[in-house]
This record gives structure tokens, C-alpha cells and sequence, in this order.
């Protein structure tokens, strides 16, 4: 006979509810994964490489502090074009200048493309800016703006007096610490990144410091290790681990900061303040002057100065 207790409802325990969850998670991360996989085509085409395990590919022959290494040791066996499966991702290797040159060079156009990422849609305005656009008419029209007016002779050439002044504060820095040790590379990395911050945005960010933090942080989780950049079907994975809502708030801190530093351009345009022009002073003027065959928006303008910013913290 069975008693009441028995048939009272029970809360499932804490710890159960975690195993099943995660039980699931596993084998919808698994169907998914072997899903994708089974839908890959196959060609006759693709170069030699090495055998493929189920759901990792060659995933695991790259394990290790130098995967160049193993790709080298890799290339000698099966040639200098060789084709590898990373998780979802089929990637084929070049291992010698000739090939290189024959796809950099010679069939460019084919292979100027690149992918997108959920955290570069996020973090650069939806891949509106150079470094992430799509090859098109859009990336063509913001290389000539760059080769045209950003980076010409004579842009560059009127940043000499920022460049004089920078570095002769250095100077008074290193005087004035005199007969103490200096850590001579953080200095040197501080002027570089005040010569191009007052190039690009000139001294108007007020939150100059914040935007570097902001930024080195971006640049760290971008660089960290992402299931989905082997798995681009399991994108959930940037929800439940909470990547996505730190991109979103990231950005959100970098929109913000860019945002004031337009503003202030713009009033400072309006009314004459500006004697020399810097970068977002050129772009804003193009912006405004129109008559491109691909307008530029201001997210456009706020995702080239980040990839100016970027490019100034990889130097430095």
C-alpha cells in the first residue's frame, strides 16, 4: 500500500535540474554540430589533407602552444595547398609564396571577401566600416576616401606639429624622471596613442582614457577563444554564455563616447572653432559635401574612427 507522502508531488532537486539542462545542452550542441556536418559538399576538388574525426574535423591536430608549427609539419606531408575541417568551418592552407601571391595577388577579387561575426555586426555597426565590410561597392568607395583623404601625403604631412608636440612632452616625461627607472615602452605606447587620438578625434574626447579600456577590452574578447567560430550554427552559444549582452553593452559605452565626440565636431564646425581639421573633421565634411556614389552615414564615420583606434592599440 503506498503511503500519502509517496504521492505528494516532490521539487525535483537543484542538482538534477542542472544535469539535465546541461544533459541537453550536450546533445543539442552534438545533433546540431553532426547536422552540419552531414550537409557539407563534398568535392572531388578539395586538396589533400589529413583524416577528419566526427563533429571536430581536424580540430585536434591543431592543439598546442604553435599551431603554425603543426601546420608546417602538416604541409610537408600533404602538400602546400591542403584542406583542413575546423569544426563547421572548411579552411584551406597555402604554405608557399607562390600560392600565396596567386591568391593575394593575381585572383584578389575572388578572395577579397571576408566573414562577418555576430561580434563584429555588433561592435562595428554592422560591419559598416573597412576592416569588417564586405568587398563591394560600399568597401571600394571608403578605400579611396582612405587613400584620397585620410592617409595622403599631405593629410599625414600636416600632423608634424602634433607629432613635435607629443614628443616633446615625452621628453619633459623622461626629464622629468630623471635618475628614477622608467618603463620606457609604456611611454613610448602613450605618445603613439596620443599622436593618433589627436589626429583622429583631435582634444575634444573628454573620455579619452575610458575609449582606450573600452576598446583594449573589445580587442581582448574578440581574440578569445569562440565556439562559434568553429561552430557557426550553435550562435546561441553567445546568448546563454553571456557574450552577446557584454558586446551589447560594450557598444553601447563606445556609441555613446563617439557619439559626444560628433557632436562636438559638429558644433565646432558650426561655429569656426576648428583651425586644423583632424580625421572625423574630414569625414564629417565628406558626409556632408555628399555627392559619393555610396553616402556615408554617421554610424559609417563612428565605425572607421574605431578602426583607426584599433589599428593605433595592435602598434602600440
Amino acid at each position: 500500500m503506498h503511503s500519502i507522502e509517496a504521492l505528494e508531488p516532490k521539487l525535483m532537486d537543484p542538482f538534477t535540474i542542472f544535469s539535465l539542462i546541461s544533459y541537453s545542452i550536450i546533445f543539442l550542441t552534438v545533433t546540431i554540430s553532426f547536422w552540419g556536418l552531414l550537409n557539407f559538399t563534398t568535392s572531388k576538388n578539395l586538396p589533400p589533407g589529413p583524416s577528419k574525426l566526427p563533429i571536430l574535423g581536424n580540430i585536434h591536430q591543431l592543439k598546442g602552444a604553435a599551431p603554425h608549427r603543426v601546420i608546417r609539419t602538416l604541409a610537408r606531408k600533404y602538400g602546400p595547398i591542403m584542406y583542413l575541417q575546423l569544426g563547421q568551418v572548411p579552411t584551406v592552407v597555402i604554405s608557399t609564396p607562390r600560392l600565396a601571391q596567386e591568391i593575394l595577388k593575381t585572383n584578389d577579387v575572388v578572395f577579397a571577401d571576408r566573414p562577418t561575426t555576430i561580434a563584429s555586426q555588433i561592435l562595428f555597426y554592422k560591419a559598416q566600416d573597412i576592416a569588417w565590410a564586405p568587398y563591394g561597392n560600399y568597401w571600394r568607395e571608403m578605400r579611396k576616401i582612405c587613400t584620397l583623404e585620410l592617409l595622403s601625403v599631405k593629410r599625414v604631412r600636416s600632423y608634424n606639429f602634433i607629432r613635435d608636440e607629443e614628443v616633446a612632452r615625452m621628453c619633459k616625461c623622461l626629464e622629468s624622471s630623471a635618475r628614477r627607472p622608467v618603463m620606457l615602452r609604456d611611454i613610448l605606447v602613450q605618445m603613439v596613442n596620443d599622436v593618433i587620438c589627436r589626429a583622429t578625434v583631435g582634444d575634444v574626447c573628454k573620455d579619452r582614457s575610458t575609449l582606450i579600456d573600452v576598446l583594449f577590452d573589445i580587442m581582448k574578447a574578440m581574440v578569445a577563444f569562440s565556439m562559434t567560430s568553429y561552430y557557426p550554427s550553435l550562435q546561441f552559444f553567445n546568448v546563454i554564455s553571456g557574450k552577446k549582452a557584454k558586446w551589447l553593452k560594450r557598444q553601447k559605452q563606445l556609441d555613446n563616447i563617439l557619439e559626444d565626440i560628433l557632436e562636438e565636431h559638429r558644433n565646432n564646425r558650426s561655429s569656426g572653432g576648428h583651425d586644423q581639421e583632424d580625421l572625423v573633421d574630414v569625414l564629417l565634411r565628406i558626409k556632408e559635401n555628399g555627392g559619393l556614389d555610396q553616402p556615408i552615414t554617421y554610424d559609417n564615420v563612428k565605425g572607421i574612427i574605431l578602426v583607426i583606434c584599433y589599428v593605433v592599440l595592435i602598434l602600440g
